[in-house]
């Protein structure tokens, strides 16, 4: 049925400005009314989880743009790296193993190896 069914609907009484409607009109209006208070509240809840999931997706896009930031500061510290690594990788990366093994030479003599029951009081 259409809005302009809808309207047309009933007959209007002169004397006393009733409209009377058939019992069938009358079922057909109130099925309508029950499904548009029905959809008025799936509107009014779509409408609130639709708000839900922008106030979500404003969070997840600044957490985005803040990694992304710390990401293209970091492959900007690098670049020059992962130049060197591709026009030279074989040198790049043997003197990155050299600079790393020195250095965990130099951690392993800062901490001597521990003694069973060296820290025991007694």
């Amino acid at each position: 049925m259409t809005v302009q069914d809808i309207d047309v609907m009933g007959k209007k009484n002169a004397i006393t400005g009733n409209i009377s409607l058939t019992p069938d009109q009358c079922d057909m209006l109130k099925r309508y009314a029950v499904n548009g208070i029905i959809a008025n509240a799936d509107n009014k809840r779509l409408k609130e989880k639709l708000a839900s999931a922008e106030k979500t997706v404003s969070i997840w896009k600044q957490r985005y743009e803040a990694a992304n930031d710390k990401y293209q500061e970091l492959k900007k510290k690098a670049q020059p790296y992962l130049d060197a690594l591709e026009i030279a990788s074989e040198k790049v990366r043997a003197f990155i193993d050299a600079v790393l093994s020195r250095a965990r030479e130099k951690q392993e003599h800062r901490q001597p190896a521990r003694r069973r029951g060296q820290d025991m009081e007694i």
